[in-house]
């Protein structure tokens, strides 16, 4: 702050007011950060600062999380994002998944998350840069319960409103195997994210939500999102988004084993969450199930 109040005051100083004024006396003894913060930096420049740091084996641990910290925010602007081709960027954020700190997997996951979401052209980067790939062998031997979740969060961002990587899951090992193990874990934060992820599809207008009722039938998805509302039955949001996801299912015709014992459980979830669906859009689920009941 002293030093910008400096500069000014200099310029102010030999400006003497004029639209025009000279030059500072010494420009050669004038700090580079100076300017940066009065004009802004290069976010090309900031990019490659920020993986130089946390590349670099000399920076403390909480130097680089910090590095990661400012990379992030700078791939939340489009245009920062899809210039991580151009600075052949992606392969050095990718290797990042193999640090051996949880902290960096768990930052680098984020990041890619942030470059990704809802932005075709770095979605279809991290592609060619065989990220997707990466992703899913990082989830599969992560032992850390919050990197395995940035995981799966950039996981599920790469394949949102992204037809051609969900077209290539069947091409990337155990890669609906994994999905479908994480609806059988106890914890609701990623199970969660894998329901609402099913759900973004099925509300897609493209093969997404094709390849994904051929899997729901192999993989019985169905079975293991009424589960999922069973055992989080107390938790509102876990319940809405097994029951609205379940309804696009029974809307597609992909239904549960036991119907019976799912007419119940909306009836009762319907008492307790009457606000998770509209009057129609409960009526509509009470329909399909009636149907699903006389077939």
């Amino acid at each position: 702050m002293e030093k910008l109040l400096a500069f000014a005051t200099e310029l102010q100083a030999q400006g003497g007011g004029s639209a025009n004024p000279p030059p500072p006396s010494n420009p050669q003894n004038l700090d580079t950060s100076v300017l940066d913060h009065i004009f802004g930096s290069n976010p090309a420049d900031e990019m490659r600062h920020a993986m130089d740091g946390i590349e670099d084996e000399s920076v403390p641990l909480d130097q680089k999380e910090i590095a990661f910290d400012n990379l992030e925010m700078l791939v939340e602007q489009i245009d920062n994002a899809n210039n991580l081709k151009p600075l052949q960027m992606w392969p050095r954020l990718l290797k990042q998944l193999d640090s051996p700190e949880p902290s960096l997997r768990k930052l680098t996951a984020w990041v890619i998350a942030t470059a990704v979401q809802n932005n075709p052209r770095s979605q279809n980067d991290l592609i060619e840069n065989d990220g997707l790939t990466k992703l899913f062998a990082s989830l599969d031997k992560e032992d850390s319960d919050e990197a395995k979740n940035k995981i799966l969060y950039a996981i599920t961002s790469e394949l949102k409103h992204n037809e051609p990587g969900v077209l290539a899951l069947d091409n990337i090992e155990n890669a609906w195997d994994q999905l479908d193990a994480i609806l059988t874990l106890k914890h609701s934060n990623m199970t969660k994210r894998v329901i609402f992820f099913f759900n973004s599809l099925l509300i897609q207008d493209d093969k997404s939500k094709q390849v994904l009722l051929e899997k729901a039938k192999s993989y019985s998805f169905t079975d293991k999102v009424y589960q999922f509302a069973l055992q989080h039955s107390a938790d509102e949001d876990c319940v809405a988004k097994a029951l609205h996801t379940l309804a696009l299912f029974f809307r597609y015709h992909i239904i549960v084993s036991d119907v019976n014992g799912l007419v119940q459980s909306v009836k009762e979830f319907q008492t307790i969450y009457p606000e998770i669906f509209t009057t129609e859009e409960w009526k509509s689920f009470h329909d399909s199930l009636e149907k699903s009941l006389n077939h």
